[in-house]
């Protein structure tokens, strides 16, 4: 292997990227795995990178080992996890080591330190498993060594778990959607009603009035699409005006760590200067892009919260309308929800 220490000391061979592709079940059904950097590691800005990162994901999985069964770094690092995710699953690996007396104490004291240090209170589910095992069997297609290894029982709940939300999200959507189609269906009969009983006079006369205030509402519309796109070009500007921001702030820091380095030699060492830098660059950019990138998505959304209010308004306004000029009951248009910013991971 090209990216092993052993094979590739210090990157001789310049690997920029290695993609690998295995055929998991577990992955034909949707599921999206993100391995995120180490905890606890030398490397200050690994923590902050999988911090920055869990907001956009719908679980985390949060493996410990039975030796030792969690550490004070871990539990510190749960603490933050906790507020950035809903759903945790609770992994302890290497059960392979333990012997059935000694896993379930390992479980009691991970359960109550999660509780008491973590002040996490909710349901906890913890899967204990054996990696070892499992890579075993999936190499041999063995189902009885699977079964051993318990890969498959967290597997399952997984894909239970992800299809659950799928289903909920859906059971929400379902009968908000059909009070919109029932509303409208009732709207359109009770206006033909009353089409039908009222004189032809009268009823030009109102459909004149209706169709003025459906060219406004047009006119809303487009009125409602140009400032979006001004304020598409707004949050352009914003982004690009952070970036130049971060550039200086980037460049300075830099400066800084690179003088530190001349002045502590009191001579031109590159190599000391380069691995400064190496070492100050991705903690320094992690730490920034994460404020930065937190900073955009809550302007984002005002933003778009604004505008679906306007879009609410606007159909809102022609149901006011319709119910004045026809006298038929008022109601309410659902919010409008649709909108939103939607990311794939990295």
């Amino acid at each position: 292997m090209y990216v092993s220490e052993e094979a590739n000391p210090n990157n001789t061979l310049h690997v920029e990227g290695v993609e690998l592709y295995y055929d998991a079940e577990i992955l034909k059904k949707g599921v999206v795995l993100i391995d995120t950097p180490g905890i606890g590691s030398t490397h200050r800005h690994n923590t902050e990178a999988t911090l920055n990162f869990l907001p956009q994901c719908d679980a985390a999985l949060f493996l410990m080992s039975a030796d030792p069964p969690i550490t004070e770094v871990e539990l510190e690092f749960l603490k933050q996890v906790a507020t950035r995710v809903n759903k945790i699953f609770f992994i302890l690996n290497k059960i392979d080591y333990l012997s059935p007396e000694e896993l379930e104490e390992v479980q009691r004291f991970i359960m109550r330190v999660i509780r008491e240090k973590a002040g996490i209170q909710e349901d906890i589910a913890l899967y204990p498993v054996s990696a070892k095992l499992g890579l075993e069997a999936k190499c041999s297609h063995d189902t009885t060594l699977l079964s051993q290894s318990r890969l498959d029982y967290l597997e399952d709940h997984i894909i239970h778990f992800m299809s659950q939300k799928k289903e909920k999200i859906l059971q929400a959507s379902i009968p908000r959607k059909s009070f919109d189609i029932l509303t409208d269906l009732e709207m359109q009969l009770r206006l033909s009603l009353k089409a039908y009983t009222m004189p032809q006079e009268e009823l030009q006369q109102k459909l004149m009035l209706f169709d003025e205030t459906i060219q406004q509402a047009e006119q809303q519309k487009t009125f409602s699409g140009d400032i979006l796109a001004g304020e598409r070009k707004r949050l352009l500007e914003l982004l690009e005006e952070q970036s130049e921001n971060l550039r200086q702030k980037g460049r300075h820091y830099l400066e800084s760590v690179a003088n530190s380095c001349l002045y502590e030699k009191n001579t031109i060492d590159e190599n000391a200067i380069t691995q400064a830098l190496a070492l100050a660059i991705p903690g320094f950019f992690e730490h920034e892009l994460g404020q930065m990138s937190r900073f955009f998505d809550a302007h984002v959304a005002q933003v778009i919260a604004t505008h679906q209010k306007r879009a609410s308004d606007i159909i809102d306004s022609v149901r006011k309308a319709a119910s004045d000029l026809f006298d038929i009951p008022f109601i309410p248009h659902t919010p409008i929800t649709g909108m939103e910013v939607t990311k794939e991971p990295y």
